[in-house]
């Protein structure tokens, strides 16, 4: 097998992925875990292509999370922003603030986002894998964990718009758990030392 090859067909499928979720296909983000899953994760019977095949468990990966999580100030949404006009989430992008480059230990677990005022947070980990083995990706359960159906819930955000026309419009949003994945997506696509085992 020609890992680095492997390698970067995983990141054209996330290409793929992104570019159908930023023309509407919101739908298309779970296919960014399925892939990251390839790429990183480790069970008893499969090896992943960058820590099990090509020994990089030290890879550094970017990470544009705002959240802090001793920090009640920090972004709740920790790298998504609102679109009151749709009701979807926004995956930042290259427009957050954060660009660090992070050790893979660190990328994986780190929280990512707030799930409610309590301060409960999700990781990249807990996202991608429940995408990937609960959420259409690879398998479909029909009981998945609660803290993933808040994310699909919009983390029960509501907002109240008002229109030129002086309407007052209710707004619902939806779906944090695709903008998150597509953000994911962005920071693996941006970050150089895995892109550059792809080459």
């Amino acid at each position: 097998m020609n890992t680095r090859l492997e390698v970067a067909k995983q990141l054209n499928f996330i290409i793929s992925s992104c570019r159908n979720y930023d023309e509407g296909r919101h739908e298309e983000a779970v296919r960014v875990a399925l892939a990251a899953r390839v790429l990183f994760h480790e069970t008893r019977n499969s090896r992943s292509l960058i820590h099990g095949h090509l020994k990089k468990p030290g890879i550094r990966l970017r990470s544009t999370t705002m959240l802090k999580v001793d920090d009640l100030k920090s972004p709740f949404l920790g790298f998504l922003g609102l679109e009151l006009n749709t009701g979807n989430f926004r995956p930042m992008l290259a427009t957050s603030t954060r660009n660090e480059s992070i050790p893979f230990s660190s990328w994986w677990e780190e929280p990512v986002l707030k799930l409610n005022k309590e301060g409960e947070t999700v990781s990249r980990r807990q996202i991608i894998l429940t995408a990937a083995d609960k959420d259409g990706a690879a398998h479909i359960d029909a009981i998945k964990p609660v803290w993933y159906n808040t994310l699909e819930a919009g983390l029960r955000l509501r907002a109240i718009v008002e229109t030129a026309d002086g309407r007052r419009l209710g707004i619902i949003f939806q779906n944090a758990n695709l903008a998150a994945l597509r953000q994911i997506g962005h920071e693996l696509l941006t970050s150089e030392e895995l892109t550059a085992l792809a080459k």
